[in-house]
């Protein structure tokens, strides 16, 4: 397999990465020069539903570990914080920096506290019970506040030395438990104090104590202990008063000093300031699992240091764990009934989310998935997940996870699938210029264009052309075809430079590397753009089971704001509506026939599509369709869904014959009551057909598909919560990213996708979530009019 290398880039990530991602024969790593900024702590709610990820540049992201969509981002807080913490009430985060420590509400998104201490705080707790927070320090001093009072101190405890060692609530609430350690050699007892009156409950014996915690039912206390050459994992059985020895290690040479511990049914899982995770039973005393690198290291922490990031926390399931112990963007899925790492989350402090599992399946935006790799052992070469992006893309991965679904069924695995990866190059007037992008000068209109496979060509199945990102043709390869001719239109839709690039298919639907090509169009600048819209709307089913009630009226809705679009961006606004008993197949393709022909490469074109979608089961594919009017059966009938309906291969073909370079398609297609039979697993079905559509497409889509929860219409909005979202970001209502008053199509993706569950969770208790692909250019959509 030839593949294209960056030997700095993989100096650097195999050598950072080699312990943390590996898969079978693959490696997880990234490109560090695209990471916005460096994940440095990690923390995951006492209940494992939501994720806390702070990074470099002081922001805190929040994530759902249900839903895997990001629920609050807070920017400006701390640089480097040594330990995060969510609430108990999961009301607030928790950042601790130095001696300072800044309490954020994660409802609201404010700031409810900033205190500093005497000294600098060395562990951190948070209560099970009450909404409280302990926080140790060099002096030996634990603080103790009520995060539900403005984070008012409720309790100081002076302890016995230098400083906390470690730190832990009593999961019953009454008791708080505390080490303490002033130096390499000084044993002190570790001390249970009542957190009300602060006073001593018991003493346990003298140790040097790397930490101490309770175990997850209280009964028990988990400790390791011990000097550099020589560790001990201990648990503290309280009501016999009996201690017992899980596990020591003796090694002068290469020992990992262990900052943390989560105890498992049998299984004692600890994270070491050597960068590895290790996973003992306690049955064997043994070492079952470990991710510790192959190199001889001695590890040893300053004397005074009491916390450490790289901790272990368990997920809502009970039976899975994130690690992050080299605190770099990748984030690992241990589960401790299967005693293996099962998936990856990738993120960072834009909008960057990307979840992967064991078996090479991915979740998430197409830009930050773009920028993850896989390599394989001993060779320089690697894989955008980009590229198997068609066949592994799964939405809600993160829930399946965890839920320990069978997510493929695949005949084949990752290795094998980019085991014949194609390789191309694409070429201009006879020059081939492979994957590095150069740039041509041309004043003619008309491009010929060539791709030549090199590689695999008897794998290859199709080649696909895109310019300014959107897809221009596909060809189909024959045999063991490697010359595909092409012609493009050059144009000025997004200035002078226009970007093509190629990818070949294989067999397995893994897409080669880009072969790339910049060609500035010389030309005087084309007439100013217009907008042409195509606005469907269904309320009325010809079967009656199907009808809606807002559909209509968000369609008309639609079509009234795209007439106020800004003439500063466009000459005029041409549209096309169909509605109720207007809308079949026919009138669908027609209408896009007509488009067609009048619409040219500069002009923006929009889609919006309000009514019914289903994929059919039947189909192999699990081809997804957009239901006209006169669809009598949405289920159990492929044979009229491939006759009325307007499938994913229909839009796809009639994106490619629209030629406006910038390209909306607004899908809110929801099902009714009396059709949401199977609707929870035809959701992520659906979702994923969209997301291939749009991203095979290169255009912009926003969509409502795929889930019974965009059924739900608003009495109170008069709208479905979807195109109410639309509107609102149209119109420039709250668009507080928007401060030039200019609305991008990016940036009515990033407000519907906040949006969205806001007004959910508002008008139904529950937040919904939307689904956006923005796989092109960004553009301006609408330029808001000065009041």
């Amino acid at each position: 397999m030839k593949l294209s290398v960056c030997l700095a880039f993989l100096a650097i990530s195999l050598g950072s990465l080699l312990a943390q991602t590996t898969v079978d024969k693959l490696r997880l790593t990234y490109d560090e020069e695209q990471v916005h900024s460096k994940q440095n702590s990690l923390t995951v709610s006492n209940d494992g539903q939501l994720i806390a990820f702070a990074f470099d540049d002081k922001t805190i992201k929040l994530i759902n570990a249900v839903s895997g969509k990001t629920v609050r981002t807070f920017k400006g807080v701390h640089q480097s914080p040594f330990d995060l913490r969510i609430s108990q009430s999961k009301n607030e985060v928790v950042s601790v920096e130095g001696n300072s420590i800044v309490v954020l509400n994660i409802i609201n998104g404010e700031q409810l506290a900033a205190i500093d201490v005497t000294k600098d705080i060395t562990r951190v707790a948070i209560s099970y019970t009450d909404n409280l927070l302990a926080v140790g320090t060099e002096g030996s001093e634990i603080y103790v506040y009520n995060l539900s009072d403005n984070a008012k101190q409720v309790q100081k405890i002076s302890g016995v030395s230098h400083h906390v060692s470690g730190l832990d609530f009593d999961p019953n609430g009454r008791n708080i438990l505390a080490s303490f350690k002033s130096g390499y050699l000084g044993a002190e007892p570790a001390i249970i104090y009542d957190i009300q009156s602060g006073k001593v409950v018991e003493e346990l014996r003298k140790a040097y104590y790397h930490f101490v915690q309770y175990s997850v039912d209280g009964k028990s206390i988990i400790s390791c202990e011990g000097l550099p050459g020589k560790i001990a994992f201990w648990e503290y059985q309280m009501a016999a008063n009996r201690y017992n020895k899980i596990y020591d290690q003796l090694n002068l040479v290469s020992v990992s000093l262990y900052t943390s511990a989560v105890l498992k049914d049998n299984l004692l899982m600890s994270s070491s300031v050597d960068y590895s995770f290790d996973v003992f039973d306690i049955s064997s005393k043994e070492k079952v699992f470990s991710t510790k690198r192959d190199k001889v290291k001695l590890m040893m922490a300053p004397a005074n240091q009491g916390v450490d990031k790289k901790r272990i926390y368990p997920l809502h399931d009970g039976k899975s764990f994130l690690i992050n112990y080299s605190n770099n963007n990748v984030t690992q899925i241990y589960n401790a009934e299967a005693n293996e790492i099962v998936g990856f989350i990738y993120a960072d402090a834009n909008d960057d989310l990307v979840t992967v599992s064991r078996g090479g399946q991915i979740d998430g935006s197409l830009e930050a998935i773009s920028k993850i790799y896989w390599t394989e052992r001993n060779l320089l070469s690697r894989v955008s997940l980009d590229a198997t992006f068609d066949k592994y893309y799964t939405p809600n991965l993160l829930a399946k996870i965890l839920s320990g679904v069978t997510i493929s069924e695949s005949s084949t695995t990752l290795e094998q699938d980019i085991e014949h990866v194609s390789s191309i190059t694409l070429t201009q007037g006879g020059n081939a210029r492979g994957s590095s992008a150069s740039a041509l000068s041309s004043s003619q209109k008309s491009l010929e264009l060539k791709v030549q496979i090199t590689e695999h060509p008897e794998y290859t199945t199709e080649v696909r052309l895109y310019h300014n990102a959107k897809l221009l043709a596909t060809k189909k390869s024959q045999g063991n075809s490697t010359d595909f001719d092409f012609t493009a239109s050059l144009n000025n839709a997004y200035g002078e430079e226009n970007y093509f690039y190629a990818v070949a298919v294989n067999k397995e639907g893994i897409e080669s590397e880009k072969a790339k090509l910049i060609v500035r169009y010389q030309a005087n600048a084309e007439a100013k753009p217009k907008l042409v819209a195509l606005i469907v709307g269904i309320n009325k089913y010809k079967n009656p089971k199907y009808e809606l009630n807002y559909a209509l009226t968000d369609a008309r809705s639609v079509a009234k704001q795209l007439d106020a679009s800004s003439t500063d961006l466009f000459a005029k606004v041409e549209k096309t509506e169909l509605y109720d008993s207007q809308v079949t197949k026919e009138s669908i393709l027609a209408a896009f026939a007509k488009i067609s022909k009048n619409i040219n490469e500069q002009d923006l074109f929009v889609f919006y599509y309000a009514g019914h979608g289903t994929v059919s089961e039947e189909d192999a594919e699990n081809e997804f369709y957009l239901v006209p009017y006169d669809v009598t059966q949405m289920y159990g009938n492929t044979g009229t869904l491939k006759d009325r309906a307007v499938s994913a291969a229909d839009l796809k073909e009639l994106s490619m014959k629209i030629n406006a370079q910038k390209q909306v398609f607004i899908i809110d297609a929801c099902q009714s009551a009396g059709a949401l039979q199977t609707v929870a697993t035809r959701g992520a079905a659906e979702e994923k057909a969209l997301a291939q559509l749009a991203r095979s497409t290169g255009t912009f889509w926003l969509t409502a598909a795929g889930s019974e929860q965009f059924a739900t219409e608003f009495e109170q909005l008069g709208h479905g919560v979807f195109t109410y979202s639309i509107l609102e970001g149209l119109s420039g209502k709250n668009m507080a990213s928007s401060t030039d008053g200019i609305i991008t199509i990016r940036e009515l993706s990033s407000y519907i996708e906040q949006r969205v569950p806001a007004l959910s969770e508002e008008y139904k208790g529950k937040s919904q979530y939307p689904a956006s692909f923005s796989f092109g250019n960004d553009f301006p959509i609408q330029i808001l009019q000065k009041k």
